[in-house]
C-alpha cells in the first residue's frame, strides 16, 4: 500500500514538476527568512544583556538648540554634577573614542581607535579581565583586549608590563605600561574597543577639563 502511494506521488511530481519546484523553493525561502528574522531579533535584543544591574544603567543623551533629535556627546562636567546633585545617580562614567597613533617596541606605529574612560568603568560594566589587573586611575597605564595584545605584542601573556607609546607621531607622545588584558567585547556589546585608557590621557582633558559621552547608573 505504501509503495503504491509513493508511486502515485512520484508520478504526480513528474507531471507537475515545475509547479512543485516553485512551491518547494518558496517554502524553503520562507522558512529561511523566518529563521533569519528570529535570529536577528534575538541578537538585537541581547545587546549588553550580560551586565549586572543592566536595568539600572542608562545612557545620557542631550538635545541641542536648533538641532533635531537626541545627541550622544554630553558636556564632561555633567557626570560629576549628576552624582553630586541627584542622589538616585550612584555612579557615572564618561566615554570617548579618538583615533590616534600607537607604537609598540620594535614595531611600526598603528593607527587605531583608542577609548578613554573613568576609573569606575570596569565596576559599572562587566568586561572580564583575563591577565593582569586594570588600573584606569593611573595615567601611566593602559588596559588592552586580547585582540590588541596579539596586534601589538603577538600574544596576551607577552603584553603584561610592556610599553605602548600613545600619540607616537606627535611631540607630546606618552608612554604607558600595559597592566591588564580584557576579553574581547562580544559582538552584541554597545562598547567596542581594543585599547582602554584613563580619561586623563585624552587631549580634551588637558585643555578643557572635560570629555563627552556620559553614562550614568
Amino acid at each position: 500500500m505504501f509503495a503504491n502511494y509513493c508511486r502515485i506521488l512520484i508520478r504526480s511530481l513528474r507531471k507537475t514538476s515545475l509547479y512543485a519546484f516553485i512551491n518547494i523553493l518558496g517554502l524553503g525561502i520562507g522558512i529561511a527568512a523566518m529563521i533569519w528574522g528570529v535570529q536577528v531579533y534575538r541578537f538585537n535584543t541581547s545587546y549588553d544583556s550580560w551586565h549586572p544591574n543592566r536595568e539600572h544603567i542608562f545612557r545620557v543623551l542631550i538635545t541641542v538648540a536648533g538641532g533635531e533629535g537626541l545627541k550622544g556627546p554630553c558636556p564632561g562636567p555633567l557626570s560629576a554634577a549628576a552624582v553630586r546633585d541627584y542622589p538616585v545617580v550612584q555612579r557615572a562614567v564618561r566615554w570617548e573614542g579618538r583615533g590616534l597613533s600607537i607604537q609598540a617596541p620594535g614595531k611600526d606605529p598603528f593607527a587605531v581607535q583608542v577609548h578613554f574612560t573613568d576609573p569606575s568603568f570596569l565596576d559599572l560594566f562587566s568586561f572580564p579581565l583575563v591577565h593582569g589587573h586594570a588600573r584606569l586611575d593611573d595615567p601611566s597605564t593602559v588596559v588592552i583586549t586580547e585582540t590588541a595584545a596579539r596586534k601589538f605584542f603577538g600574544g596576551a601573556t607577552d603584553a603584561i608590563g610592556k610599553t605602548l607609546v600613545l600619540y607616537s607621531d606627535q611631540p607630546f607622545k606618552k608612554p604607558v605600561t600595559v597592566t591588564g588584558i580584557l576579553k574581547d567585547p562580544p559582538a552584541n556589546s554597545s562598547f567596542q574597543f581594543e585599547t582602554l585608557c584613563p580619561r586623563s590621557l585624552s587631549p580634551c582633558c588637558w585643555t578643557t577639563g572635560g570629555c563627552p559621552s556620559t553614562t550614568a547608573c
